[in-house]
C-alpha cells in the first residue's frame, strides 16, 4: 500500500525529470524547421 503523498511525489519526480527532456526536444524541433525553411528559401 502507498500513501497519497508517494504517489504524489512520484509525480513530482516524473514531472521534474521529463519537463526538461520535453523542452529540450520540442525547441530541437522548432529549431530543426526554422533551419530546413531557411534552406528552403535560400535555395
Amino acid at each position: 500500500m502507498t500513501t497519497r503523498e508517494d504517489t504524489h511525489g512520484c509525480d513530482y519526480f516524473t514531472s521534474l525529470f521529463l519537463l526538461p527532456q520535453l523542452c529540450n526536444s520540442t525547441l530541437a524541433t522548432l529549431i530543426h524547421q526554422k533551419k530546413v525553411a531557411e534552406m528552403l528559401s535560400i535555395g
